[in-house]
């Protein structure tokens, strides 16, 4: 319009629902204007009107903002004479922590982090709540079960226990409280409340089931209080070994297939690297000493210096080629099983076969002079050794009469004995009995000692001592052999 007109009357609106009407008139024609002052249309006019935008809404008793008028109506104040702030659980009620949760729906009504308490165990259940640390209590990480609310290691399972038999057993520091239970309650229970790579137990051996993680049950059926090779398997003879052929298949292979106890009733012992039968642990029940190799040794023979005498110790697991249980290592005669030591060192390989001559008399070629290491046999038993180069050596091994030859000339010295020598300190070659190994450097048939002339082959015998020989078949003959005499020409 223009600015160019008259108004002729104005009044009020005879329903109400108009505060004012006018009418005008000027050069381009004639114009009606009506004000409205209730934009909503509810009746209220805006003066009046708590909520002038809002067409359900026109008063609010306690001024907080909320309308009076009930449901359907926008945003209901459920406590329309009382001023609040609440708008999540009802509107317009009291709020003290500000949470928008009004005071009577808010189960923590100081806390503005938390208001619901789903299972009614008197923790929140708000999970959200990431404040830390947080000064109003703690959240409700289980809000469908009254008997859980924290998860100290964050796995999913609450700290509370049912079970009264783990009161004891349980580190003092360890959360939770034992609490009365359901069967479906108990599942949410962590055995474990500070590991959150455990939770469950079922063996009740206090070794977690979960496999794959830093500690597991090796045998989470069975209980057991194994720790080395595996955790938590049984172990009879308690060394901390599990028991062989326990827990999940192919698993507890005994040593040395496997790290399982080779020895599970014996608890000095574990493993046998080499299969033989024998512990590695010397210091345990029959130890092998020889853990790497396998053996069937069960003793060995050693030289006691103070009583000087061979005496056995206890030596299991050696090689023991004879099978006699001493061990190879330290035996004189490791391939004869009926000899062992060999005092005098004189055992001895005859064409690469191992002879003994060992000190044992029972055994095969037995030492008869175990303490002379130059003699080993006395075949003809006269207690003199076979072997004539060493000590008291027998000249003579088959001829008990007979042993030494001092003269070598092969007759025996021993005058009782057979083919004696007659002169045993003298070489010689008579072989008649009475001068038998007796020299006869002339070759007459007497022998030296018993010859004036051993070197005259014609003269043997000067029965008056004249130096001239009784034999007158010698050119120097003695014509008197029972006068002595020295004459030269005519009668010698």
């Amino acid at each position: 319009g223009n600015n160019c007109g008259t108004v002729y009357a104005a009044d009020w609106h005879p329903d109400g629902n108009y505060i004012i009407s006018a009418q005008g008139r000027n050069d381009e024609g004639v114009y009606h204007w009506v004000l409205d002052p209730d934009m909503d249309n509810d009746g209220y006019l805006n003066p009046d009107d708590a909520f002038p935008e809002e067409p359900t809404q026109w008063n609010d008793t306690d001024g907080d903002n909320y309308g009076d008028n009930p449901d359907p109506a926008f945003e209901p104040d459920s406590c329309p004479n009382v001023f609040g702030t609440s708008y999540m659980d009802v509107f317009g009620c009291p709020d003290a922590d500000g949470d928008g949760y009004s005071d009577d729906g808010d189960q923590f009504d100081d806390d503005p982090y938390q208001w619901a308490d789903n299972d009614g165990d008197g923790y929140p259940s708000n999970t959200n709540d990431i404040r830390d640390p947080n000064p109003y209590g703690g959240v409700d990480f289980f809000d469908d079960n009254p008997t859980q609310w924290d998860d100290s290691d964050g796995d999913g399972y609450g700290d509370n226990y049912a079970n009264a038999s783990w009161t004891n057993i349980r580190p003092a520091e360890w959360p939770g409280q034992l609490l009365t239970m359901t069967a479906q309650q108990e599942v949410d229970v962590d055995t474990f409340p500070l590991n959150p790579e455990q939770w469950n137990d079922t063996d009740g051996d206090w070794v977690g089931d979960e496999p794959f993680t830093t500690v597991s049950d090796g045998c989470p059926l069975e209980w057991g209080d194994s720790v080395w090779d595996r955790i938590g398997c049984p172990d009879a003879d308690g060394d901390g070994y599990s028991d062989p052929g326990n827990g999940e298949p192919g698993q507890g292979q005994p040593s040395p297939l496997g790290d399982a106890d080779a020895f599970a009733d014996d608890p000095s012992q574990w493993h046998d690297s080499d299969g033989d039968g024998y512990g590695d642990n010397k210091s345990g029940n029959m130890g092998d000493e020889c853990p790497g190799e396998p053996g069937g040794s069960q003793k060995a023979i050693y030289w006691n210096e103070g009583t000087s005498t061979w005496d056995d110790i206890a030596w299991y697991g050696c090689q023991d080629n004879d099978g006699d249980e001493y061990a190879n290592t330290g035996e004189a005669f490791p391939n004869d099983p009926t000899q062992h030591a060999d005092t005098d060192g004189d055992g001895y390989d005859r064409n690469n076969v191992e002879s003994s001559c060992g000190d044992d008399p029972n055994g095969n070629n037995p030492d008869l002079f175990p303490t002379d290491g130059t003699q080993c046999d006395d075949r003809d038993g006269d207690g003199f050794g076979d072997n004539p180069s060493g000590p008291n050596g027998d000249w003579f091994p088959d001829d008990p009469s007979q042993w030494w030859d001092t003269d070598g000339d092969g007759y025996g010295d021993n005058p009782d004995g057979s083919m004696n020598d007659v002169c045993p300190t003298m070489y010689g070659t008579t072989t008649t009995e009475e001068a038998r190994g007796c020299p006869d450097s002339d070759q007459d048939g007497t022998p030296d000692p018993q010859d004036a002339f051993p070197n005259d082959p014609f003269q043997d015998t000067d029965t008056d001592g004249d130096g001239f020989g009784d034999s007158q078949l010698s050119v120097d003959g003695d014509d008197c052999p029972t006068w002595p005499g020295t004459s030269t020409q005519g009668n010698v």
